[in-house]
């Protein structure tokens, strides 16, 4: 029955490629706009591909030995990586008809597309990667490599020989200037450094893919540990150790909604953005320069300078009390010291330059990450206009 599956699913794959890609040779000759029924032929193909790469996946068709606990971090990463540059490419289009090639009206150079022109190709190919890593699969990696090059064919011989044609100068630059998948921009002269503005929304990805690959390197960290000192990889729980995982997960995201009721999240996350820079750039720490929110120390700011630092490691525990997988209580541990050592001082370096003696207040009754860990003093209640990420 799972090989007439495949079958009928290869036989599928096979007619709405050609289908597709004849219909869309067609209309980019003419430089018209796809039709209804090729882009509806272009979603049942890719949910047709992604559909048998999770079937092989699941049954581990030509199973390959990895080793569990390291291709299942590895492909949940990959996964959620491309999940993000999916969604951020999503959300820069902002309209389902261009997505799907019913309209090009514009050409997006905005967002997730200054650092890749092909954003959700790349995500695609992360994600089917991602989900051959789960279930180990010869298959569903054969798959996922074989629409990668499908993929490529029909980017440089169809989609950007019509993108030049529809935009022609304004396309060649951006072509010239931002990578086809991934990579480096061209290095640019320091007028053309001085004179670019960075959008919010690029800020707020970059930096969230940034927490996301210091993420994936802490659960890589923890695993080779576990690996190089003899871990076991699972402390066996029971059942109520693993709901009460459960429960420091729910406790987590209710914290991180008390967090976000005080400070949005892109303020978070531009916060951070205009720090990295200046550690980069060398900019003086006092520069308050891209700074556009003021400092408090309301709601979880009473209690620690950097709640977010906080609840990540708390999450992490509770997936590790939840998933029963030691690695993760390694990573929880290397992310602590990693934001109390190393990313915390730069900030409160920072926070020091810009609000002087105020903040040395704040700072020395409130503890940096975990909570109860240091005295506090009545004073610090009447302090005002204070945060910490």
């Amino acid at each position: 029955m799972l090989l007439l599956v495949f079958y009928a699913g290869f036989g599928l794959l096979l007619l709405l490629g050609l289908y597709a890609l004849i219909e869309i040779k067609r209309t980019h000759n003419k430089r018209e706009v796809l039709r209804k029924r090729t882009s509806v032929a272009l979603w049942t193909l890719d949910i047709v591909h992604l559909f048998l790469v999770i079937l092989a996946s699941w049954n581990r068709v030509w199973f390959l030995p990895f080793s569990d606990t390291l291709s299942v971090p590895t492909g949940l990463v990959l996964f959620g990586v491309g999940t993000l540059l999916i969604l951020a490419g999503m959300v820069t289009f902002r309209s389902l008809r261009r997505i799907s090639g019913l309209e090009i009206s514009k050409l997006i150079i905005s967002g997730v597309y200054r650092w890749t022109r092909n954003p959700q190709y790349v995500g695609w190919f992360l994600i089917l990667l991602g989900i051959s890593f789960i279930g180990r699969s010869g298959l569903a990696f054969l798959l996922a490599i074989l629409g990668i090059i499908l993929f490529h064919y029909y980017i440089i011989r169809i989609e950007e020989p019509y993108l030049e044609r529809a935009f022609g100068d304004k396309y060649y630059q951006y072509k010239s200037n931002v990578p086809r998948y991934i990579g480096l921009h061209r290095r640019r002269t320091r007028k053309e450094k001085n004179q670019m503005v960075v959008p919010v929304e690029a800020k707020a990805i970059l930096v969230s893919l940034i927490v996301l690959v210091v993420i994936a390197v802490s659960i890589a960290l923890g695993y080779l540990i576990c690996v190089i000192i003899g871990i076991p990889s699972s402390f066996g729980f029971m059942l109520p150790l693993r709901l009460f995982g459960v429960f420091v997960l729910a406790s987590g995201s209710i914290l991180l909604g008390w967090l976000f009721k005080f400070r949005k999240p892109v303020d978070i996350l531009i916060s951070t953005y205009v720090t990295i820079t200046k550690v980069i750039s060398g900019v003086p720490f006092d520069d308050s320069s891209g700074r556009t929110e003021t400092l408090v120390i309301q709601g979880p700011y009473k209690h620690v300078r950097h709640p977010l630092y906080f609840d990540v490691v708390v999450l992490m525990v509770g997936w590790w009390l939840l998933l029963d997988y030691s690695f993760l209580l390694l990573s929880a541990i290397l992310l602590l010291l990693w934001f109390n050592y190393v990313v915390a001082p730069f900030e409160e370096k920072e926070l020091k330059a810009i609000f002087g003696e105020q903040y040395e207040r704040y700072l020395n009754e409130v503890p940096r990450i975990i909570p109860f860990t240091k005295r506090r003093n009545p004073e610090t209640q009447q302090l005002s206009s204070m945060h910490a990420i």
